[in-house]
């Protein structure tokens, strides 16, 4: 409360994020040297207990998994 008795009020700015639709393009319209690899590859090996580790995993998971 502000000396004369009122809400003291503040002005405060908020921004929205906003999107906008823009063009993209794939890989094979591009020319030059081919993209670096990451190093990341396709995991192969098998996982023990796996149903057992899946099923902890679906259960904590704040979000849906799928294949």
């Amino acid at each position: 409360m502000g000396k004369d008795g009122k809400p003291v009020t503040e002005v405060q700015e908020i921004q929205v994020p906003a999107f906008k639709i823009v063009s993209v393009f794939d890989v094979s319209q591009t020319e030059g040297e081919p993209l670096p690899s990451i190093g990341v590859e396709e995991l192969t090996g098998s996982v023990e207990r796996y149903g057992e580790f899946f099923k902890a995993l679906e259960q904590t998971s704040p979000v849906p998994i799928g294949f």
